[in-house]
């Protein structure tokens, strides 16, 4: 097994929405900038989430 460490010394900004389409149906977005990073690379994250409400 090798080291594995759960934390990490990074900076992030994120922005994202929700909308509701219809009564049980709404849509996610998120964008997520790693602009500094101390043991991996800089990246981007995109996800977009389909939500099904189930009341």
């Amino acid at each position: 097994m090798g080291d594995f460490h759960s934390l990490g010394n990074f900076a992030q900004t994120c922005i994202g929405f929700k909308y509701q389409v219809l009564p049980k149906i709404g849509l996610e977005f998120s964008c997520t900038n790693f602009f500094t990073s101390s043991s991996q690379g800089a990246g981007s994250t995109f996800n977009l989430g389909v939500r099904y409400i189930n009341y």
